[in-house]
């Protein structure tokens, strides 16, 4: 995007090797199956498998709200899968420092994504993939790991 003052985050940025075959790994555990994870999560069989197979798929494929949901079907803490620091913030808390650090349309350039509806409405960040808020929440100072819920409860 011409002007912006921000290197957007790539995929890999936001997970370390192997984490695909963690994710196996716990769903093996979980006792589900790929077919069964896609069809909750609403997505196909093979982009279910991708997954599985490529560690960046996870923060670039899902919405939060998935990924919130895949954690609870296979047990998997999020917070301890992505490494995330030690404290919490809140969508609420997001679109507050987003509304407080500027036009929204000039952040929505730097960011490179569209989020007003979610600063009207936070609950709607869930509905925007990690990659998405690791950008957004960059502007503002917060590590979307800190938006992950503890133990894989909705927020």
């Amino acid at each position: 995007m011409g002007g912006a003052y921000w290197t957007h985050m790539e995929p890999a940025d936001l997970v370390r090797p192997g984490q695909a075959k963690q994710l196996a790994e716990a769903r093996a555990a979980s006792g589900r199956g790929p077919g069964e994870l896609a069809s909750t999560l609403g997505i196909s069989f093979e982009a279910y498998r991708d997954l599985e197979d490529f560690d960046e798929e996870i923060v670039d494929a899902l919405t939060y709200d998935q990924l919130v949901e895949l954690s609870g079907a296979i047990g998997l803490d999020l917070r301890q899968f992505f490494a995330a620091d030690p404290g919490e913030i809140t969508f609420f808390e997001l679109a507050a420092r987003l509304a407080s650090a500027g036009a929204l349309e000039e952040l929505e350039e730097s960011a490179g994504w569209e989020f007003r509806k979610q600063v009207d409405d936070p609950a709607s960040f869930g509905e925007l993939p990690p990659i998405a808020l690791a950008d957004i929440g960059a502007l503002v100072g917060v590590d979307w790991r800190s938006l992950l819920p503890p133990g894989g409860s909705a927020r």
